[in-house]
């Protein structure tokens, strides 16, 4: 990989980085080389569930350029039933982390750290996380080639250029395997949406199903070691290394079938003050997603007591977080079969 195109995975490692979480989450277990930052015992910790039936991690992907955390993801492991989910929180979700202006979750790790930021989504949405990784990319197209490029069906053409990111994509649609020089296009790729943002989520869970595909059926735990161990160097994560071991077998068990993925349920909604655009998370929905896919055992009363994430002086953010918003999880399997519906703008 060359110094120009590095650097242009540094300066915008968005969609990349939702990838990169998705190989840390399945695959680290297998490596004692991660640097651990705290260990286990953080006074945030509360277990969802008994050892050994559920688990909840926070995995987040970092721009480098920005600082922002860009990709959250809330990965649920139910060891007893062989599942995992992965819940995407919008990095524009209005959250109220700290007394200054800023308002989006992806600032909250500059703000609190990724310790900070778990204690508060723990105590927020009264959900135990048992730890975090946190991820600065620089490597996701070394990746991709190291497994032999993925396959993927695009939706439709793709093509935007931004100079000042030395970003230039051009893409066609249809099934083809993407090298990892195409792969960081697609996996980056938000101005032809019609969802913005949200759309680029369902890429990525249209990428990741497909990478988890390739990697399950033509990769052994021995091979994967070995790329593994040549990522660590920008993974930091206060996960101790016994808890990751212990999770070897399961990971090998889970099939795609029994990976699901789901976007947090809220809708996009321009401020009236700000003119800024946030995610407004649905209390209602997001208590429901979090019951049956994180493990949560909590109600409406035990969810968001502070109102952190409702900016009640705004009557349209008021109407979508305490409206039932509908959310359909995806099956990675479902997903690698038919698709998933993107949009074009």
């Amino acid at each position: 990989m060359n110094n120009e195109i590095k650097k242009s995975v540094i300066a915008k490692a968005v969609g990349a980085a939702a990838v990169f979480c998705a190989v840390v989450l399945l695959f680290s277990v297998f490596t004692d080389k991660i640097k651990s930052s705290s260990g286990n015992g953080e006074e945030y910790l509360q277990s969802s569930a008994s050892e050994g039936e559920r688990q909840n991690f926070l995995l987040l992907g970092t721009d480098r350029a920005s600082g922002l955390t860009d990709v959250i993801m809330l990965v649920s492991v139910d060891t007893g039933e062989r599942r995992v989910s992965v819940i995407q929180i919008p990095r524009d979700t209005y959250a109220r982390f700290s007394d200054g202006s800023h308002r989006k979750l992806n600032s909250a790790v500059s703000a609190l750290s990724a310790d900070g930021l778990c204690r508060f989504l723990s105590e927020s949405m009264c959900i135990g996380i048992e730890g975090y990784c946190s991820i600065d990319l620089d490597a996701f197209s070394e990746i991709v080639d190291a497994v032999g490029g993925v396959e993927i069906d695009l939706p439709f053409d793709m093509e935007y250029s931004d100079p000042a990111q030395n970003l230039s994509i051009m893409l066609k649609a249809g099934r083809q395997t993407l090298d990892g020089e195409t792969a960081e296009q697609f996996v980056r790729y938000r101005s032809g949406y019609v969802r913005g943002d949200l759309g680029r989520m369902d890429a990525q869970k249209l990428f990741v199903s497909a990478f988890v595909k390739k990697v399950s059926e033509e990769m052994t735990p021995a091979s994967m070691i070995k790329l593994v161990m040549a990522m660590l160097d920008d993974v930091n994560t206060n996960i101790g290394i016994t808890k990751m071991t212990s999770l070897v077998s399961l990971f090998f068990e889970v099939g795609q079938e029994d990976i699901t993925m789901l976007t947090l349920p809220g809708a996009d909604i321009r401020s009236e003050a700000s003119g800024a655009w946030y995610y407004v998370i649905s209390e209602s929905s997001s208590v429901e997603a979090l019951r049956e896919y994180a493990g949560a055992d909590i109600t409406a009363e035990d969810f968001d007591k502070n109102k952190v994430f409702l900016n009640s002086s705004d009557e349209s953010f008021s109407e979508i977080y305490n409206s039932y918003i509908e959310f359909i999880p995806s099956k990675a399997s479902d997903i690698n079969e038919g698709g998933i519906e993107i949009r074009k703008r």
